[in-house]
């Protein structure tokens, strides 16, 4: 057997995260998303709201929506958010305006 180091179940880990970071987490969103079918990505909303058993690309759905979320969350009540306008042809239509 060997020792690995582990960190410990009841850890609560502070992270930073860059802007360009959040941007490459959200085109993995993109690629992760162009893999299974449109209603897919509700069905993962659902599971979760329901506490339902996930398959692999719904856990790791989940999770990369869990930590974008929670990282627009924190930008957002740390002033590090703007609103700027951009052109409508690049808003996708499940984006808020």
């Amino acid at each position: 057997m060997k020792k690995v180091e582990m960190v410990k179940p009841e850890a609560i880990i502070d992270v930073k995260i860059g802007s360009q970071f959040l941007q490459d987490l959200q085109a993995v969103v993109l690629y992760l998303t162009s893999l299974e079918p449109a209603d897919k990505l509700q069905q993962v909303v659902n599971k979760a709201n329901n506490n339902e058993e996930m398959d692999a690309w719904e856990k790791a759905m989940y999770t990369m929506l869990v930590l974008i979320t929670t990282t627009e969350e924190n930008a957002r009540a740390g002033g590090f958010t703007t609103i700027e306008e951009i052109p409508e042809e690049e808003i996708s239509p499940e984006s808020p305006e």
